[in-house]
């Protein structure tokens, strides 16, 4: 009966050990390969995730879906500055922005290219750099041309 309690023990570190790297850690799957069985643990052992080892320079290790998500928010939010100087130089009305750039906003997220240092490309990219290239209208020049 001893050898049988001995070779669970054994089991279920070998578990633990093997569960280390992943999201309950070595005590966890210890302790939950102890309470179930070694089977349900080292079930549960491979259908965890691994979890992400802290980096050399001590900062944390990034999610790569984070980290497009945030620069999907900053590109996004660089676009509606721009569009937002546009508008209010006069280059453009807020209902042309409305109709014509905000459905290229939308879908950003399928048009967006990340260049290797980091800028990014869309077509919107080159629309709004032709509309930042026109002259800025004089507010006061129209007012008195149009009377």
């Amino acid at each position: 009966m001893m050898e049988y309690l001995i070779l669970y023990l054994i089991a279920c570190l070998m578990i633990a050990a093997a569960g280390r790297q992943r999201k309950l850690g070595f005590w966890g799957y210890l302790f939950f390969s102890a309470i179930f069985t070694p089977l349900a643990g080292l079930i549960m052992v491979y259908a965890s995730e691994v979890r992400a080892r802290p980096r050399r320079d001590g900062s944390s290790p990034v999610d790569p879906r984070a980290a497009v998500r945030f620069g999907l928010r900053e590109a996004t939010r660089r676009y509606e500055e721009r569009i937002g100087r546009l508008i209010r130089s006069g280059k453009i009305s807020l209902t042309y922005a409305e109709h014509k750039l905000d459905p290229l906003l939308d879908r950003l997220p399928e048009t967006i290219r990340i260049t290797a240092d980091g800028k990014h490309l869309s077509p919107l990219d080159l629309i709004l750099d032709a509309l930042e290239s026109l002259p800025d209208r004089d507010r006061n020049r129209i007012e008195t041309s149009g009377r």
